[in-house]
């Protein structure tokens, strides 16, 4: 089950569902989508399918590939019963967090024991793996030589992803010269940053070539996948140029370095971590990052205003879920911005969006963090002091909403469609968080 933000299956809603729709492929259950209030469904399902699958004694291999892309909290290791009988096993790959030092993180984040689970690192390609790679792309292995095969384990140090970007080339130029040899690969240093400049430098001598570059430069900002119409709108903006007449203009020639389509639900995103860490540690200054920053810091800002008149309207989904962790990262919030958010055109957008207001109070709580003591602001201390209390309070009501509510009676009401599937387990939890309300 792939975890990745880059191809949307980051959000909780998509991976419940594809672990869920899998568990039951394998236990011949029928699932039945929700008209609403999937991800909790999903969950569910899937508890409820790997205790299934428990007591029938099956034997499982799930494989979680990507798990530190899940984003924020959305993943709860509880999903999978602490103590899993030899006959399922669960493949986890994730790469290491800030301050982790090996493996031990990850396996404090899942509440696994060490004695419980084997964990090790990946290794980097060897020489017998160029040739697959080299025909996956249609070269035939018999033009492939052994001079050429070292020069491209010396350029990409086994490196799959540099690998891959290689190969393409090569078969590019096979299908142009019909044949490839190892001068095509001489005088060029080796490593992702050669090879991302060599790249990216020619594409800025293009036509459009500064579009090209900011547009690339607001790919590694952002913090989720962008619309196509969002992204070309911060694009020329920042550029202070008209907007084209064709949609991909600045998106078809940088097309193998990004993925999605711009679509809802499939917007665009550099197509691997290696891109984000050359675009901000060796192409783009800090001044171009703070450009970028104030660019999205405006755009949530703008939204956030046109919402508090009329208060029924939509909003962009990446406002909703990233402005807060933008006008965190920036450490530029204001008062005026927390004032925004506590509108009830924003908090009606965010119910639009989850048919809930959980991510809104969360939201609420990580914005609270920007803001400083009272003593900080002088004349606007008492100001300061309402926002606290009103955010405190409407978190508070979110998370207490429903509690001492018998289990029984969240039943009944879930039965008789008074309440909703996401609903009940959210009371349920605030009600008795350390038991599970069963549904039947």
């Amino acid at each position: 089950m792939p975890i990745s933000l880059r191809f949307g299956t980051d959000r909780s809603v998509v991976f419940y569902a594809l672990l869920a729709t899998q568990l039951a492929s394998v236990m011949r259950a029928k699932l039945t989508p929700p008209a609403s209030d999937s991800d909790e469904f999903y969950r569910a399902a899937s508890i409820r399918l790997m205790n299934q699958a428990i007591e029938e004694s099956r034997h499982l291999l799930i494989v979680l590939d990507g798990l530190d892309e899940a984003q924020g909290a959305g993943y709860n290791s509880t999903v999978f019963p602490p103590n899993l009988p030899p006959t399922i096993k669960i493949l986890v790959s994730a790469r290491e967090q800030a301050g982790d030092r090996g493996p031990e993180g990850w396996l404090k984040r899942l509440d696994w024991q060490a004695n419980m689970a084997a964990s090790g690192g990946l290794s980097i390609l060897a020489h017998k793996a160029v040739i697959p790679i080299l025909e996956s792309v249609g070269i035939d292995k018999n033009d492939v030589c052994d001079k050429l095969v070292e020069r491209l384990i010396f350029l990409s140090a086994g490196e799959p992803l540099l690998l891959g970007l290689y190969a393409t080339d090569l078969s590019d130029i096979a299908r142009r010269e019909g044949k490839i040899s190892v001068r095509s690969l001489e005088g060029l240093s080796p490593g992702f940053t050669a090879y991302f400049s060599r790249a990216f430098d020619t594409q800025s001598l293009s036509e459009n070539g500064d579009a090209l570059e900011m547009t690339m430069a607001v790919l590694a900002m952002a913090l989720g996948p962008l619309e196509g119409p969002h992204l070309t709108t911060l694009t020329c903006n920042l550029c202070n140029i008209s907007r084209p007449i064709v949609s991909d203009r600045f998106i078809k020639p940088l097309k193998r370095f990004i993925a999605g389509d711009g679509r809802p639900g499939h917007g665009y995103v550099l197509n691997h971590p290696k891109l984000d860490e050359y675009m901000l540690e060796e192409r783009f200054g800090l001044d171009t990052q703070q450009l970028v920053e104030n660019a999205f810091l405006a755009w949530g800002r703008g939204v956030a205003k046109t919402l508090e008149t009329p208060p029924n309207m939509p909003a962009p989904a990446y406002v909703l879920l990233h402005h807060v962790d933008h006008l965190c990262r920036a450490g530029a919030g204001s008062l005026y911005d927390i004032d925004l958010l506590l509108t009830e055109g924003w908090k009606q957008a965010w119910f639009n969006f989850d048919n809930d207001y959980t991510g809104y109070a969360d939201s609420l709580l990580s914005a609270s963090a920007i803001i400083q003591t009272c003593t900080t602001y002088h004349d606007d201390a008492i100001r300061t002091l309402r926002l606290r209390i009103k955010i405190g309070l409407f978190s508070g009501s979110v998370r207490s909403q429903g509690i001492n509510v018998p289990s029984d009676l969240l039943a009944m009401a879930l039965q008789d469609q008074l309440i909703t599937l996401r609903q009940a387990l959210i009371l349920s939890n605030s009600s008795y968080p350390t038991t599970n309300l069963t549904i039947y």
